[in-house]
């Protein structure tokens, strides 16, 4: 952001569909009975514009998946929380958007 205007960073329809699709497809393979799948309670503020508490920790996409997306800018990241891929921003750990329940384990 500057005097000029700025830009908001989100998941894009395609990211959106391509990570669905790729989970979809995982939970497909696995078989999992649906009361078996495994829940996590995330902390409250996981959620567009807060921040990643710093004690939690995330994991990144599967590289096969990542290299699919469209490209980040260097400071920004996306991760897998519990059940959930974050975007966010890495020094600052502000979370720029949520696909909420997308992760299939």
């Amino acid at each position: 952001r500057d005097d000029r205007g700025g830009v908001e960073l989100r998941f894009s329809a395609r990211d959106r569909t391509l990570i669905g699709d790729y989970y979809h497809q995982a939970a497909k393979l696995k078989r999992t009975p649906p009361g078996l799948a495994k829940r996590e309670q995330l902390p409250p503020g996981l959620v567009r514009g807060g921040r990643l508490p710093s004690g939690l920790q995330g994991r990144g996409l599967p590289s096969d998946l990542e290299s699919r997306l469209t490209a980040l800018p260097a400071p920004y990241v996306r991760l897998i929380i519990g059940r959930d891929v974050v975007l966010m921003k890495r020094d600052t750990r502000v979370v720029l958007d949520v696909l909420y329940g997308v992760v299939v384990e």
